[in-house]
Formats: C-alpha cells, structure tokens, sequence
C-alpha cells in the first residue's frame, strides 16, 4: 500500500470572527468534500484506484480564518496506468510533494465548491426570473480553477468539467448541499469576502456574494436539474397547494412530497402528466433533516 500526502490550506479573509460552532463546521465540510477528491483523480485518471483518504488538521487560527490540513490518500502501485498517469503517480510518491502539486487536493475541492454553488445560482436565477446577460463570477472563478488544475496534469479542461460534474451530480447530494453552503457561509456571513487557497484567491467576493444563500436561512435547499418527477397529486387552479410528487430515479427515496411550482409554469402544461423531467429545489426540514418540499423551477419536458 503507497501512502500520498498532499497539503490542503483554506483561508476566509475576513474581518469578524466565528463561533466555535462555525469553525467546527467549516472542518466538517472540508471533511466531506475532500472525501469526493479521490473520486474526481479516479474519474480523470482511468484504471486508478484510490483505496481510502483521510484528513488531517495540522493548524486552524482564528481571525482571518486559516485550516491547514494533510490529506493522506492510500493506493496501491498500479504499473497498467498511462505513461503520464503512471508519471504522475510517481511524482506524488515522492518524499516531497512538487511544487506544481500542492495545491492538487485543494484547487479540486475549490472546484466541487464552485460547480455546486453554479448550479444554484443558476436555479435561483431561473426561480427570480433574473437572468443574467454577463458571466457570473462564480463561473469565472471556476474556469479559472480548471486552467490551475490542467496546467500540471496530462487531461483538458472538459474532461476535468465532465469528472467534476460526475462526482457532484452523484452519490450522496444532501451531505455534498450541506457540506458546500457550510464551506461558503463563512466567507458570505461577512459581507462576501474572498476565500484562498494556499495564499492564492480562489473564490472572489463577488462569487461569495453571488451565492444564492441567506446566511441564517433554516432550510436548506438541494438542487436536482435534469431529473424525472412522477407527479401523484395535482390542483389544476393553484400552484402552490394541492401538489405532490417523487422521483421515480431514487435521487431522493421518499414515496411522496409536498410540491409547488414557480409561478410561470403553466397549469395546463401539467394538467394531464404523470412523469415530468425538468429543475427543483428540495427543500429540507433543518431539525428532522428529511425533505419538506419540491419547488419546480422548469420543466423541460412532458415524459407521459
């Protein structure tokens, strides 16, 4: 078994302090999106396999918040890899880490970080119906952690947005949601200020402003974009009562809940369907964590 250890540094550049509460949060939810790390270099690095991660906090100081972790990834040698895979690999099993794969762990997470806050923008702005006609900072930021990423590695940025994507849109969403509002509200409680990693900005203050969540909101909204919703109840004349729905797919296992639709979905669009694909927010109870309420943003398309 080859031990990797990688560093992991964020830092909130921020004026007012946390709560012990908050700090203790901000470690739970670098906890959990460096458990999807290992997923994202599988996705980008076919037939490698990662046996188990773990974290590890080396400092925490308080201010501007600053956690500086180790993160230990455990393989095994895998010489059927690609040449530059297999260079790569070589590399990071060094004794000391070099220089252009320091940042590797931490500019991944910024990534998880960024698509999911996207994806919520995007749904926001469709629910508001405030449509941007520039790209959103968040969308900058994130471009801009793929360039950092690629530059070092033997992949494109597609396929590093296509690995991203993969590993956000699967497995467990509601802990990824919780773990992604907990690593930002930090930086947007303040006022939005910017977030590094490794000294670097990574996440500028306008995309910690631009992250469509109240800092003191008590429930907490998952988005589903592209999903199938089997509709088992319906009002013809109202779109916020008389509604309720699952997913037919497993995204969320609950045989029935509550739904309202956004005002410029159309009843009669909906008056006959039974299977639906299209955008909702799932919004959760924040004391019994079990879902509460579909909000349907868009639908893409009548199924039957």
């Amino acid at each position: 078994m080859v031990k990797i250890e990688l560093p992991h540094s964020i830092e909130y550049t921020m004026e007012e302090g946390l709560s012990l509460v908050e700090i203790a949060e901000t470690l739970l939810a670098n906890q959990v999106l460096v458990d999807r790390v290992p997923e994202v270099l599988e996705e980008i690095f076919p037939g490698l396999s990662i046996d188990s991660v773990k974290i590890s906090l080396e400092q925490a100081e308080t201010g501007s918040l600053h956690e500086e972790f180790i993160v230990y990834l455990y393989t095994e040698y895998q010489e059927h890899l690609e040449d530059g895979t297999i260079k790569i690999v070589e590399k990071l099993m060094g004794t000391e880490v070099p220089p252009e794969f320091r940042t590797l762990v931490s500019i991944i997470v910024i990534l998880i970080v960024l698509y999911g806050a996207s994806k919520l923008y995007n749904l926001y702005r469709k629910k508001d119906g405030n449509i941007p006609n520039h790209q959103p900072s968040i969308q900058g930021d994130y471009n801009t952690a793929l360039t950092i990423v690629t530059k070092n590695l033997v992949i494109s940025e597609s396929d590093l947005d296509s690995a991203i994507s993969r590993v956000v849109d699967n497995g467990n969403k509601r802990n990824l949601w919780t773990a992604i509002r907990r690593f930002i509200v930090p930086a947007k409680k303040n006022g939005g200020t910017a977030i590094r990693a490794h000294g670097e900005q990574v996440i500028s203050a306008d995309s910690v402003r631009e992250f469509p969540i109240d800092t003191e909101e008590d429930s907490p909204m998952v988005p589903l974009t592209g999903v199938r919703i089997r509709i088992l109840a319906l009002d013809r004349q109202k779109h916020k009562t008389g509604w309720a729905a699952n997913f037919p797919d497993g995204e969320i296992d609950r045989p029935r809940i509550r739904m309202d639709l956004f005002p410029t979905i159309s009843l009669d669009d909906l008056s006959r369907a039974e299977i639906i694909k299209g955008d909702v927010f799932v919004e959760y109870d924040p004391e019994k964590e079990t879902p509460k309420t579909i909000h349907l943003v868009k639908v893409d398309e009548v199924l039957s």
